[in-house]
């Protein structure tokens, strides 16, 4: 009843001094931090759908509103909606985290890239605002010039389908980084005298049969190169390469 009010008060009080000092209001008596806790523990979607509603009009034009979303931990709450909530639910989850994206872009991307499909192409606005946030990410990192910069910046800005174009300058300096720390990696071998041992069975992916460069766990328990096992979940058969059962969405870094 709370969320439902305060979307009918932002909507009778849809600009000027009313509308900025209203937000205010909902912010200072701690109206966003609720909103938040009944996002991630309501039961069923309707109540979900009417705090991700009330969210989206308490952060329009108000980016104190914005930040406190982020701040409130409301990214990963919104983007479960985006998956799980009805039609109506989701479109309100979408129209959120479109406007916490412009207060958080890299938090906002990288928690829509942590449920696999991402599920927003059919939500235009926050897609297309994704897809910039990538493409300026992958600019970012081509700055940087790090492997740990351009991975993930490759691997976001391949689910969010940008043109070959904007991610092929990120993927050659990958390459080449990746050549040199393999240079690197074998002359240390050598100077060891392991220049000739094989690494074991267990460091290679077991669907690209090359060794591992950023090896992630999926659902199936196995550990897997993350850009062919994300490319079977997002437009495979979403079945375990070796065990063939169903693989969830979620995948883990593996640190081993």
């Amino acid at each position: 009843a709370a969320a439902k009010a305060i979307t009918c008060m932002c909507k009778t009080y849809a600009s000027g001094p009313q509308s900025a000092a209203i937000k205010d209001a909902c912010r200072s008596a701690g109206a966003i931090v609720k909103l938040v806790a009944l996002l991630r523990g309501a039961d069923g979607t309707s109540p979900k759908r009417r705090a991700a509603s009330a969210l989206f009009f308490l952060m329009y034009s108000c980016d104190a509103n914005k930040q406190a979303v982020c701040a409130a931990g409301g990214i990963a709450p919104l983007v479960s909606l985006l998956h799980t909530g009805s039609s109506a639910g989701r479109e309100s989850a979408a129209l959120a985290l479109y406007l916490a994206s412009s207060s958080k872009p890299d938090a906002v991307l990288d928690a829509v890239f942590s449920h696999l499909p991402p599920n927003v192409a059919s939500h235009e606005k926050l897609y297309r605002r994704l897809q910039s946030i990538a493409r300026q990410r992958c600019t970012a990192a081509l700055a940087t010039n790090t492997i740990e910069a351009l991975k993930p910046a490759i691997s976001r800005a391949e689910v969010m389908a940008l043109p070959t174009q904007n991610i092929r300058p990120a993927r050659t300096a990958l390459a080449a980084l990746e050549a040199e720390a393999e240079a690197a990696k074998q002359a240390r071998r050598e100077s060891l005298g392991l220049g000739s041992v094989d690494l074991p069975d267990e460091f290679k992916c077991p669907i690209t049969f090359e060794v591992m460069t950023d090896p992630v766990v999926a659902s199936d328990g196995h550990s897997y190169e993350r850009s062919a096992i994300e490319y079977v979940i997002q437009r495979g058969n979403k079945l375990s390469p070796l065990t063939r059962a169903p693989l969830g969405n979620h995948i883990f870094q593996n640190f081993n």
